[in-house]
């Protein structure tokens, strides 16, 4: 026989004659279910109900404890990197189902000193009791490596990063509030630099919030006031160094804040969705440019231009491109689309957008090769035409037998499977002779040119048809 646990809730009354107590009538009520229903309203309010994880709720009562228990304690403010993207990508079913895989992931490595909170839609807080600078610098790498490995969704390996900001009592404050905050600035830090890391909070972020929200504003109307321009980096053949293609690049001159580089306010278009109407001007004018030259008779060579991950994503991209080939009059085969290879992570619809890419005639190239998490063999599967490597690779390949083997390797894999090779960050006659050594011809870096204006391209084309 099974035995449940029972709850009784005993009611007892005196029974006086003459103001004395003769004696105690008592009635014993059972109260299991609603003794029940009261722990399962109080889990409900304390806890997040897709993910199990405690809510916040129990956010201040945790401060709380650990602040009267020890003398020191770390807060954690992490959140998925491109979240969003893989939410779009996916649909909301299956990413509900990939929280509630890393949740269970994240329960496994809570301790009695440990508490992880789920702050938002894939936001969470994580409090260390007692915890020193290194020792919670070793829990936020355990807790990057935890989200980094892999998980398998419906068949589907999907690859996750996180970014991870830290402030740390009483270092950085006694107020709990005002940790929250740092911690969830420092966030932003790792995340504006990347992501996939881990930061502490440093008193210097406050200018640093303080300059992203002022070039964030600018930024917004920066496109009506014609502030960006275009530079174009020549793609060379390396052995008789013939331009044999340019890349695109954005610039932006701001009159009140100077020149403004990419690597810092192309992060803040992503985050705030500004990079779609900036990411349609750098395709419009990369294609009228193009045209341009071709209309003034220099030779007819394909541009390239990088698609941002938004842009990736949207829906409407195809059609934005066969737009502007049409408005701009560019032949589709003289276009290069350039994406990442951690575009390609939701293999069904990279697979669908690109071959509606290839149906328009355009070439497409995985810029920066090497860096994410693509195979060779991952990438055979896709309608792909052009490799990049990355120039982490091939800088001082000559110097490095490591980094010279990788590249041997790629050239090799990818010639076997019809792709032509692009080595990037080339800067010395030695990479050069390597990379032609390997089988390598096409070529970009300093050593050939640095990005330079329509202006001066026009000059190049021009030599170049006299030699």
């Amino acid at each position: 026989m099974e035995w449940k646990k029972a709850c009784f809730l005993l009611v007892l009354r005196p029974l006086r004659v003459n103001g004395v107590v003769k004696e105690l009538i008592g009635v014993c009520f059972e109260v299991t279910d609603q003794k029940r229903m009261e722990e399962k309203v109080h889990f409900l309010l304390n806890h997040d109900q897709l993910t199990g994880l405690p809510n916040r709720n129990q956010l201040h009562d945790e401060m709380d404890r650990v602040i009267t228990l020890y003398d020191r304690f770390a807060v954690m403010y992490f959140n998925f990197d491109h979240f969003k993207l893989i939410n779009d990508s996916i649909g909301h079913l299956k990413s509900d189902s990939l929280l509630q895989l890393f949740s269970r992931r994240l329960k496994r490595i809570t301790d009695d000193k440990t508490m992880i909170i789920r702050a938002g839609t894939d936001e969470f807080i994580c409090i260390i009791a007692d915890a020193s600078a290194e020792i919670t610098y070793q829990k936020a790498q355990n807790l990057l490596d935890t989200i980094r490995t892999p998980v398998m969704l419906d068949g589907q390996e999907i690859h996750m990063t996180a970014s991870i900001g830290i402030s740390q009592y009483p270092g950085d404050h006694r107020d709990k509030e005002m940790l929250i905050r740092y911690a969830h600035m420092a966030m932003n830090i790792a995340k504006g630099d990347g992501g996939n890391r881990l930061q502490f909070y440093e008193p210097r972020f406050h200018e640093q919030i303080h300059r992203k929200m002022d070039i964030e504003n600018r930024l917004r109307k920066a496109i009506e006031r014609k502030e960006f321009l275009l530079h174009f980096q020549p793609i060379l053949n390396g052995r008789d160094r013939i331009i044999t293609g340019l890349e695109c690049l954005i610039r932006w001159q701001s009159p009140e804040l100077g020149r403004v580089s990419p690597a810092e306010f192309i992060p803040i278009a992503e985050e705030t969705g500004l990079i779609h109407s900036i990411g349609e001007w750098v395709l419009l004018e990369a294609c009228r440019q193009n045209k341009r030259w071709q209309n003034e008779g220099l030779p007819k060579i394909p541009i390239a231009v990088n698609l941002s991950t938004q842009q990736f994503n949207d829906g409407k991209i195809i059609e934005r491109i066969e737009n502007i080939l049409n408005e701009t009059g560019l032949a589709a085969e003289y276009l290069v689309i350039e994406i990442t290879e951690s575009m390609t992570m939701n293999k069904h619809h990279a697979l669908t957008l690109l071959r509606n890419l290839k149906k328009l005639g355009v070439s497409i190239a995985i810029d920066d090769f090497g860096t994410g998490y693509s195979s060779l063999s991952y990438l055979s599967e896709l309608p792909i035409d052009k490799l990049k490597i990355d120039q982490s690779f091939v800088k001082g390949m000559d110097l490095h037998n490591v980094n010279a083997s990788i590249v041997n390797t790629i050239i090799t894999m990818a010639e076997n499977l019809n792709l032509q090779v692009i080595a990037e960050g080339v800067e010395t006659e030695e990479e050069c002779g390597l990379l032609l050594q390997y089988g390598c011809m096409t070529m970009q870096g300093y050593m050939f040119g640095h990005p330079m204006e329509s202006g001066a391209v026009s000059e190049l084309l021009a030599l170049e048809q006299l030699v």
